[in-house]
This record gives structure tokens, C-alpha cells and sequence, in this order.
């Protein structure tokens, strides 16, 4: 009997010990993948602090997403992620396309920066662009297109703060500051064959963001910056082309943006337009007033 009881109580323990390895390896291996589909999507080192995949519960967890700065530039980081929190469906984890009902993120710090003429924000978009053309792919790069891939119905990014550091050639730092209380995507994956890759998720998540950035900014960030990140955007493979729906606060109501950065962007357009007529119609002013000048003294002569 007792010989029993000592061989039921150590396969107990050998079943703990396996469930803690797998959690163990199974949080590891997912924090080593959103590091790599983020880098693989924004072109720029990432870094998770931790991740809980809740293999049991079905909620799991990442904390501490930290998206590198192009090199050149001050911001100590592109883009940081305080928390999120996954409702995943158990039964497609050992499936080749993993479906999660609702994806929560908070806390997120995004800094757009400008200087000199160079801006952090068209180095990411670029490199946005460069990953949704295929261009350059790494042997890891092409890894990473074979892992598992996703379809989420809805996520939900409450609490966006987005700083503009903005440096002129020969002038003073400007910062400003741009709150985006919530955002919501809808559908991400659904109209892809079989749901997206991580570094796609990565990739639609940043575009979103930028756009509610663009929205929420107007007024408030100036039209030149506006004016390149809607010309970025534009370059960029759209939401709507991808099934997905995004919606963004706007005095506490949510706005659809589905139709809305075409028109800004004509908007911006026109604007820019119109400050190009005024510096050309104000140059030929001035030629005209320095040759009158120049005429008259060889006159004088």
C-alpha cells in the first residue's frame, strides 16, 4: 500500500514538475518571438521584459515592450508598452493559427522626433513599408514568416501618450504632447489567408497608432509633420485593404477613421500647396524688388 501511495505521489510531482518546465519554456519561447516579430516589422531593436502565457487560464500577459530609436536620434525610445493582456482561445494554442477574442493594451509612451531635417518616425515607416514589400529579408526574417499566426477580433490601446520633439536647423527644441485616451481595431487577421504573423500584428498595431496620432494631433502638432505622416501612411498597405477597422476617442466618443486620413491628408495637401504659392509669389516679389534695385543704380552709374 505504501508502495502505491509513493508511486502515485511521485507521478503527481513528475506531472508538476513537467506542467512548470512548460510554462517555463513556453513563456520564454513566446517572449523570444514578439522580440523577433517586432524587430522583423519595425526595422529597430525591441525588448520584452517578461511574458505569461496562460496556458491554463487562457489569459496571458506581456509586460515591458521597448521599441529602440533609429540611430541618431535622443528620445530614449521609440515606443513603449507598460502591459497587455490576451484572451486567447485554448484550443487553437497547438494550432497553426492561434484566435484571441480580445487583445488589451495600456500604457503606451511613443516619441515622434525631428532634427535637422531627419525624423525618427519616416525611419520607422520605411521601414514598415520596406517589411510589407518583402525587401531584404534576413534568414531569420524568413524564420519568422513561418511561425504561428493570428486572428484577433478586437484590440483595445487605452492610455497613449504621444511627445513630438521637434529641433529646426539653427532654432529651439519644441515639445509637445498629444494624449490618445483609447483606440480600437477590430478584425486583425480575419481577411488574411489563415490569420497574420506576429510581425504583421506588430506592423497593423503601429499603423494604427500613427493614424490616431495624426487625428488627434491636429492643431496641436504642426502641419509639416502632419503633412509626412500622412504622406508615410499613404505609402503603406491601408486597414481598410485588410479587413481591419480602426477607431480612435475623440471627446470621449470613437471615432471611425476608416475614411478619414485620405481626406486629411488632401486637407494637408492643399494647405501645403498654398504656403508653396505664397513663398514662390513672396520670391518673385523680392527678384523683382532687388532687379529693380540693381537696375537702378546702373542707371545711376
Amino acid at each position: 500500500m505504501k508502495r502505491i501511495k509513493r508511486v502515485i505521489a511521485l507521478g503527481v510531482l513528475a506531472i508538476v514538475v513537467l506542467i512548470v518546465v512548460a510554462v517555463l519554456w513556453i513563456d520564454r519561447v513566446a517572449k523570444a518571438g514578439v522580440e523577433k516579430g517586432s524587430t522583423y516589422a519595425l526595422g529597430v531593436p525591441t525588448a520584452l521584459d517578461s511574458a505569461d502565457i496562460g496556458i491554463l487560464t487562457g489569459r496571458s500577459g506581456l509586460n515591458g515592450l521597448t521599441v529602440s530609436n533609429p540611430a541618431g536620434f535622443e528620445s530614449p525610445h521609440f515606443l513603449h508598452l507598460g502591459e497587455g493582456v490576451l484572451a486567447v482561445s485554448l484550443g487553437t494554442l497547438t494550432q497553426d493559427t492561434v484566435e484571441l477574442s480580445e487583445f488589451s493594451l495600456s500604457g503606451i509612451d511613443m516619441n515622434l522626433e525631428k532634427r535637422g531635417g531627419k525624423a525618427n518616425y519616416q525611419v520607422i515607416t520605411d521601414n514598415l513599408k520596406r517589411f510589407e514589400s518583402g525587401d531584404a529579408k534576413s534568414a531569420e526574417d524568413k524564420a519568422a514568416d513561418k511561425g504561428k499566426k493570428f486572428i484577433i477580433r478586437k484590440i483595445v490601446v487605452k492610455d497613449v501618450t504621444v511627445h513630438v520633439n521637434l529641433l529646426p536647423i539653427g532654432g529651439e527644441l519644441t515639445t509637445l504632447t498629444v494624449p490618445i485616451e483609447e483606440l480600437r481595431l477590430e478584425n486583425v487577421g480575419s481577411e488574411s489567408d489563415n490569420g497574420m504573423i506576429l510581425a504583421q500584428v506588430v506592423n497593423t498595431l503601429m499603423k494604427a497608432i500613427l493614424m490616431a496620432a495624426i487625428e488627434k494631433g491636429g492643431g496641436v502638432i504642426p502641419n509639416e509633420i502632419l503633412g509626412e505622416l500622412n504622406g508615410a501612411m499613404q505609402q503603406l498597405e491601408s486597414l481598410a485593404a485588410m479587413g481591419t477597422t480602426l477607431a480612435v476617442s475623440v471627446e470621449g466618443t470613437l471615432k471611425d477613421l476608416s475614411s478619414q486620413v485620405g481626406e486629411t491628408t488632401k486637407a494637408l495637401g492643399e494647405t501645403a500647396k498654398q504656403l508653396g504659392d505664397t513663398t514662390k509669389e513672396t520670391g518673385d516679389k523680392l527678384k523683382e524688388g532687388l532687379g529693380g534695385l540693381l537696375k537702378k543704380k546702373d542707371d545711376e552709374k
